[in-house]
């Protein structure tokens, strides 16, 4: 009797323990859920139910694959989370981001064994909690803080190359055009002032002869008339430009024209514009007397430099200045009105006018200035952006082979992994090393090895998918990351690679040099691989794998001949 009591008691006590964690489950907004191997629902709460959008009796008892038929990606994973937990008998920790319509859901999970009296695995419980917005403002403060990251580097860079660049650049420009000139005008000046010269000695020599003195009188007044016209073009305002003279030298080019686009609907405005530059023999000027037409010359021919008026019939400055950036044109604008505030004036160089004129101020000397001021604030900005292009693709590239470098393949291949960890697709990565390649430097020369490492990477380059991503990941080593791919297609891809590579001969001066690689591969595997590192590590011991078995094979980290491999390594 005793016995049946404590029996009772005990009872009571396990029922009161159930009743008290089903009300804490009932009472959380966080979904629990309990699956048995097949995948039917043993267990959910309230919250779950919600999720799901059913009841309860309709629910328990009911299977994954009929709950969750309409997500049939999400249905798959989740099934494959239990078989593992199942496999396993450890807990599991997940991120999942799923797309629901325009919106992006973000959930946390951990997926824990639950085990009878005995000690037998009989289900799985699974504790779902929706962090979407901590998710957002967490992504929103990443971006934020990145956005103000890059903002300072860039602004920190861009400050310390163009202190950099004008320290070099007026120096180099300065003796270049002074240099320039001096050619330039030796060269313009040279036959007139020989001639000059030329006739002035004659004309001492033929003093008694007034036939040939008024002749040479009118030769020197010719050679006098040249030179004032190239001492007038030295004076313009010209486009920077260089022509060749004597072979390989070039010096600047006096007679190059600059093609001015004026959009001016007002005939004696752009009359006057015309006649004030028309001093310029080098100024060639052209007129639209609206924007659509401005744009059709655009589109016809090539222009140097715009002025184009403030208030024209189907639009003003703003607008065109607008549709130059929309069409991505990029000739210099200026704004040439005789609606002229500081208003309009602010307006314009902050939309990416170049410079502002009002038409009340046009003249020889203001129009000259205006000329020069824009396009030397072009040639700079269009040198700067050369420079921030270079600087971004060395930034990201190998010089040599033209592969991405070693630092930008590793944040790629983070971003890789996280996805693939993400949505359970597989991943597989590569190591390439060339064999004896150090006696191919030695036998002819770096630069033969040079041609080899960038015949390979080009032959790599042309093999890969637009997905993958190459580098060069060191030395004579290479490295390609490879999305959506399992091992053994990954296997056939590498197979084929080397074949290709043993085949090819590379062409140096009169040599012919014939090589040969050694792959490593590797996998991505959830349970192992928690890092990129990680994965590098295991391909990179297949790799050693293939040349200790004598070089030219793949070998993945997952071969069984990989242990006598590893020992060896490890001696």
């Amino acid at each position: 009797m005793e016995d049946q009591n404590k029996l009772e008691d005990k009872i009571r006590q396990l029922t009161l323990e159930k009743d008290k964690y089903l009300t804490i489950f009932e009472s959380t907004t966080d979904s629990i859920v309990v699956w048995d191997k097949d995948y039917n629902y043993l267990y959910a709460n309230q919250a779950a139910i919600e999720l799901v959008g059913a009841t309860q009796d309709k629910l328990i008892g009911k299977n994954i694959r009929d709950v969750l038929a309409h997500l049939s990606e999400l249905m798959q994973l989740w099934m494959k989370r239990v078989d593992r937990v199942f496999e396993s008998g450890q807990p599991m920790r997940v991120e999942d981001a799923v797309e629901v319509g325009t919106k992006i859901i973000y959930s946390e999970s951990v997926l824990s064994p639950i085990k009878d009296g005995a000690g037998n695995m009989f289900a799985v419980g699974v504790l779902h909690r929706e962090v979407t917005e901590r998710k957002e403002m967490e992504n929103m403060l990443r971006k934020q803080n990145l956005a103000l990251e890059d903002s300072n580097q860039e602004l920190e860079r861009a400050n310390r190359q163009i202190i950099e660049q004008q320290k070099a650049i007026i120096e180099e420009e300065r003796l270049k055009v002074l240099l320039q000139m001096a050619g330039a005008t030796a060269h313009e000046l040279n036959q007139p002032l020989m001639a000059l010269l030329g006739y002035i000695e004659l004309m001492g020599m033929d003093r008694d002869n007034p036939a040939n003195m008024a002749k040479y009188s009118g030769k020197i007044e010719e050679a006098g008339r040249r030179i004032a016209e190239i001492v007038k073009k030295i004076q313009t305002i010209r486009h920077d430009d260089v022509k060749r003279y004597a072979g390989e030298t070039t010096i600047l080019n006096l007679d190059k024209r600059l093609k001015i686009l004026s959009v001016e609907d007002n005939d004696l405005d752009y009359q006057r514009i015309k006649t004030t530059l028309g001093h310029a023999k080098q100024i060639q000027i052209e007129r639209a007397e609206d924007l659509d037409v401005g744009f059709k010359l655009l589109a016809e021919k090539s222009f140097d430099l715009i002025f184009v008026d403030y208030a024209l019939p189907s639009g003003n400055a703003l607008d065109f200045i607008d549709q130059m950036e929309e069409r991505r044109l990029e000739t210099p604008v200026v704004v040439i009105t005789g609606k002229g505030d500081e208003m309009i004036a602010s307006q314009v160089i902050q939309r990416g006018a170049y410079d502002y004129l009002p038409k009340s101020r046009i003249s020889k000397k203001s129009l000259t200035r205006i000329i020069h001021n824009t396009m030397e604030k072009f040639r700079m900005k269009t040198e700067i952006k050369q420079a921030m292009d270079k600087m971004a693709e060395l930034s990201t590239k190998d010089e040599l082979t033209d592969l991405y470098n070693r630092r930008y393949f590793m944040e790629s291949a983070e971003r890789e992994i996280a996805g693939s960890a993400r949505y359970g697709q597989a991943l597989s990565l590569l190591v390439l090393d060339l064999d004896f390649f150090k006696q191919i430097n030695d036998n002819h020369g770096h630069p033969a090895g040079d041609e080899v490492l960038k015949h390979t990477a080009r032959l790599l380059q042309n093999s890969i998918r637009k997905c993958d991503v190459a580098c060069r990941y060191g030395g004579e080593e290479f490295a390609v990351i490879m999305p959506n791919t399992p091992l053994a297609n990954a296997r056939v891809f590498c197979e084929r690679l080397r074949q290709k590579i043993e085949k090819t001969t590379v062409r140096y001066d009169s040599i012919k040099i014939q090589f040969t690689v050694s792959i490593g591969l590797a996998e991505y595997c959830y349970d192992i691989d928690n890092s990129i590192a990680h994965l590098i590590k295991r391909a990179d011991d297949g790799l050693y794998a293939a040349k200790q078995q004598g070089r030219n094979r793949v070998v993945a980290a997952e071969d069984s001949a990989m242990g006598l491999a590893a020992d060896a390594r490890h001696i």
